[in-house]
């Protein structure tokens, strides 16, 4: 092998290297918080209330884990979230979409921040593709049951791989 080569392929291998290096910490990032979801029982945040790090994850409501109610949080605001997250709110106590109702919105702004968001009043009555706050939108969700409120049983996080925080 002459030396051009030689070092065309190592450079080749080093640039491999790089980029699965970069790939495989990406995934990683998944699993780190990064920014906090905030609910309450309220709007003015009085009631239960509780706060969960921002990372890929379910969440039951009723967990001991958690600090969370369920059956009593209606209220939800982002605080430094990262962009093209999705978050599912359901009925179900396992997050299943199956349930009374379930809404999925997810994150287009990096490190956004919202306002205090109704769960009954502005997710459960936005359409796919609306913007419910600056840095969230609708993407999809169902409800069999038109009462939403104090039924918050289960929330998924699915933090995007590929966003870099």
């Amino acid at each position: 092998m002459n030396m051009a080569k030689a070092v065309s392929l190592g450079f080749l291998l080093c640039s491999i290297s790089s980029a699965a290096s970069y790939i495989l910490a990406q995934g990683a990032r998944s699993s780190e918080p990064e920014g906090t979801i905030v609910l309450s029982e309220k709007h003015d945040g009085s009631g239960a209330n509780c706060s969960i790090a921002f990372r890929s994850g379910t969440y039951e409501m009723s967990s001991p884990a958690l600090d969370c109610k369920r059956n009593k949080m209606n209220f939800f605001r982002l605080i430094g979230v990262p962009s093209a997250a999705r978050i599912l709110f359901t009925y179900d106590n396992e997050c299943y979409t199956s349930g009374d109702w379930f809404f999925l919105v997810r994150t287009y702004i990096e490190s956004v921040t919202t306002k205090i968001i109704s769960i009954p009043d502005e997710v459960a009555l936005a359409k796919p593709g609306q913007i419910i706050s600056k840095g969230v939108l609708m993407v999809n969700g169902a409800k069999a049951n038109p009462d939403v409120a104090n039924q918050l049983g289960c929330i998924r996080i699915e933090k995007s791989d590929l966003v870099k925080p």
